[in-house]
């Protein structure tokens, strides 16, 4: 695991052989001049998977976005057909929406 502090951003980064993953925090842009209470607000995170090794048990957005699908011709879908993921994701990105981080994923569950 390495924490690096970028120009406009922090980066923590974990490689392992199973998984190498890059998690980004991104404040909002000084520019914008908002008081110390609406800073964390406008932050965000951003999360990149360059590596990850899973099995067909695996739940939650990774599990359903991982999968393999194949289409009319039998060819892998190796990436969106547009903006909201059609052919990749299992449902409408409203779907992958959850209340909390621990909630349970609405794909694999009643809740």
């Amino acid at each position: 695991m390495s924490v690096n502090n970028m120009a406009h951003f922090s980066r923590v980064s974990v490689v392992s052989e199973l998984a190498s993953l890059a998690f980004d925090y991104v404040p909002a842009p000084s520019a914008w001049e908002l008081s110390d209470e609406e800073k964390p607000e406008f932050a965000h995170f951003n999360l990149k998977v360059n590596k990850v090794s899973i099995t067909s048990q695996v739940n939650g957005v990774m599990g359903a976005s991982a999968r393999l699908k194949f289409d009319d011709n039998g060819k892998p879908i190796m990436k969106a057909y547009d903006k909201d993921g059609k052919g990749v994701l299992d449902m409408p990105v409203e779907g992958y929406e959850i209340p909390a981080l621990l909630a349970k994923f609405p794909l694999y569950t009643n809740a």
